[in-house]
């Protein structure tokens, strides 16, 4: 009978002749050259950007000094310090750095000149008696100094004003009186949409919420829509889920009691007022449309599902030789193959890029978002348009055909909540 080797013997003898392959291969085998250069860290760390970035938002210590500026120190604001109720008093909205003129940016940059006064914008609500203002101001020169000031912001507007009309001066008060129009016709929401109004929870998620969306503002006269959406609260897609019933409100004043509703939209047919709705709601002339409900299709991510390799780690991106581009994180500033620009970032439009260059050379001062429009042709939001950057992120609802034009519109759609 033939002698049996252990098991580990074969593995060995081949483990083994590897390694001795590879011993007395290696001298033969020549080292790796290239002609980039490594980045080494210290070289990193000393990377700096040609100029200070003077588009650069305000940092935490610049906002806690204006804030302080603008509640101790005598200015023409006269703000309310402790603002316990929206609406009741002035108080700001909104504190964001004021992008310098380029015909001030633009000496600074190519070496002749100093850098620009930094300036804040403020933007500031202001109620008196009968309306609302959203007023904008310019605060600075900045760091906060005795030499700092508030005065109008004009300059960029037209108008030659620096204020608005606010078309709600109570906004929560305003979502309590909404709230209560929907409870007065629960049981038509509850027989068309699946759902009512919870004045006593607003935040249910099983229930109806009702926003406003102000088309018109004339002569201390304003028109609301309101439009009745579920909450979202699954994956906060409130956005998404309109559910096609709309109301026409006009306000001429602070006061609720003088506030009257006027039409009412649903399906394609407008209803001058609430007796003609509920009307044609109870002789059953309303031709329903599937409800717009929340589920698995307004996850950003799919939760339910475990696809294969989603436990592992993700890719890692492996630079031997480091990265390509340099970064200037106090501004911001990238250079990348012969590219160099600055990032800043603003409230209203996002990112934006300054002094885009190639080679040194200015190819582009500013690209960034002005405006961005989407059109929805949805059942629920059809002849519509929402501005996507407004304040607060809330977009507006701007009717782009009149409200006789959509009471003659086809009524043959099909929806599938989906």
């Amino acid at each position: 009978m033939a002698k049996q080797w252990p098991k580990w013997v074969p593995v060995s003898v081949v483990v083994g002749f590897a390694l001795i392959s590879f011993i007395l291969v290696l001298p033969s085998i020549s080292p790796v050259h290239s002609n980039r250069a490594t980045v080494s860290p210290k070289h990193e760390h000393h990377f700096r950007a040609p100029r200070a970035n003077i588009w650069a938002d305000l940092d935490v210590g610049e906002t806690d000094a204006i804030v302080t500026f603008l509640h101790e120190r005598p200015n023409a604001l006269n703000l309310t310090k402790n603002v316990t109720t929206w609406g009741r008093g002035d108080f700001v909205n909104l504190i964001e750095v004021l992008r310098p003129n380029k015909s001030d940016a633009v000496p600074y940059l190519d070496n002749h000149a100093n850098i620009p006064e930094r300036w804040a914008r403020v933007v500031v609500t202001q109620n008196h008696e009968d309306t609302a203002y959203v007023s904008n101001y310019m605060l600075g020169p900045l760091p906060v100094s005795n030499n700092t000031k508030v005065s109008p912001l004009t300059y960029p507007y037209n108008s030659g004003r620096n204020y608005i009309q606010s078309p709600i001066i109570d906004y929560f008060a305003f979502l309590d009186w909404a709230l209560g129009v929907g409870e007065s016709i629960k049981d038509i929401t509850q027989d068309l949409l699946g759902a009512q109004t919870n004045r006593s929870n607003p935040d249910d998620p099983n229930g109806l919420l009702i926003g406003s969306r102000p088309a018109l503002i004339e002569h201390g006269r304003m028109i609301h829509w309101l439009e009745f959406f579920r909450p979202g609260t699954k994956s906060d897609a409130r956005s998404l889920l309109p559910q096609g019933l709309y109301l026409k409100l006009n306000t001429t004043g602070p006061n609720t009691d003088e506030w009257s509703t006027a039409d009412w939209y649903y399906n394609g047919v407008l209803y001058p007022n609430l007796s003609s709705f509920r009307h044609a709601w109870e002789t059953h002339a309303i031709s329903k449309t599937v409800p717009n409900l929340d589920g698995p299709w307004t996850d950003t991510e799919d939760f339910i599902s475990m696809p294969v390799g989603r436990n592992q780690a993700p890719p890692l991106s492996i630079q031997p030789y480091g990265p390509r581009f340099d970064l200037d994180h106090e501004n911001n500033y990238i250079s990348w193959m012969g590219y160099s620009f600055y990032i800043t970032i603003s409230q209203s439009t996002a990112v934006s890029l300054f002094d885009i260059r190639f080679k040194s050379n200015r190819t582009i001062y500013h690209l960034g978002l002005q405006e961005a429009l989407a059109r929805k042709s949805h059942i629920c939001c059809s002849y519509v348009s929402y501005f996507i950057s407004t304040s607060r992120g809330c977009p507006v609802l701007m009717l782009l055909e009149t409200l006789e034009l959509c009471s003659r519109l086809p009524r043959q759609y099909s929806h599938s909540g989906a």
